[in-house]
């Protein structure tokens, strides 16, 4: 009965989302209450401490393959069901604390010109807190807003009289670095590049489109990813160049 009434409950949990983390030791004690079974007893059976068995109930020590199958062995309950309450604890545990540090970052919110990102679908347009907050941590494939690098090591082409925000110049140089990744280049070549850049000129007398492409092509033979980036507010810069690794650097352009 006790069995039925168990696998009754594992079937029932199935796609519950819990909103507070219960140790599978909990249920442990149940079981073991039901049965009449000291822990003292329990941990004899299994071979196991007893200081183990009693860090198991309250939460303090984890549930391991080994200790699941030892209690299937003397309990007859399921070592599925020992495995998906510790996967379900620990899982409920990580969710919850992640839930609490996006709570934390929404007063950083408004230092980010999230309306002009979603405009031009860097990020999901929304008006909740956690999902503009679970996105800009997405984009900067970041755990805390706080992490962003707001002085990236590049060279600038920027207002010199118009002070910048340090997150919409982030959110915009990462924009760039995400472009850059999609593009193949050759090793970086110095020597190349410089003299690619003498053939530049040659370019402004064909359409604009075309130049374009002959240019990306250009830039990418010498080691160069060649990527054009919508304009934010507040970021007063038009073009940007970078390293982003020993074979590939990065030219940037509103």
């Amino acid at each position: 009965m006790l069995l039925k009434t168990i696998m009754e409950k594992l079937d029932r949990d199935r796609g519950f989302t819990p909103d507070v983390a219960i140790p599978p030791g909990e249920s442990l004690k149940e079981i073991l209450d039901a049965l009449g079974m000291t822990q003292a007893e329990f941990a004899a059976r299994t071979s196991r401490p007893e200081k183990t068995i009693s860090e198991i109930i309250n939460g303090k020590t984890y549930i391991t393959s080994e200790s699941a199958t030892q209690f299937e062995q003397v309990l007859g309950v399921p070592t599925e069901f020992w495995l998906k309450l510790e996967f379900d604890y620990q899982t409920t545990k990580a969710r919850l604390k992640t839930k609490a540090n996006i709570e934390s970052q929404y007063a950083e919110l408004t230092e980010f010109p999230y309306a002009e990102m979603a405009k031009w679908g860097w990020v999901a347009a929304t008006r909740k807190k956690d999902e503009k907050v679970e996105e800009l941590l997405r984009f900067f494939g970041l755990v805390f807003l706080k992490n962003i690098r707001t002085i990236e090591s590049a060279a600038f082409r920027k207002s010199r009289k118009r002070k910048a925000s340090p997150q919409a110049l982030s959110a915009w140089l990462r924009k760039g670095e995400l472009n850059a990744q999609r593009i193949d280049t050759k090793p970086y070549n110095r020597t190349a590049f410089v003299e690619a850049i003498d053939n530049v000129r040659g370019l402004t007398r064909i359409n604009i489109g075309t130049a374009t492409e002959n240019l990306k092509g250009l830039f990418a033979e010498c080691g160069v990813a060649l990527v054009f980036v919508p304009h934010l507010s507040k970021t007063y810069a038009t073009g940007a160049a970078r390293s982003l690794s020993p074979d590939k650097s990065l030219v940037q352009l509103s």
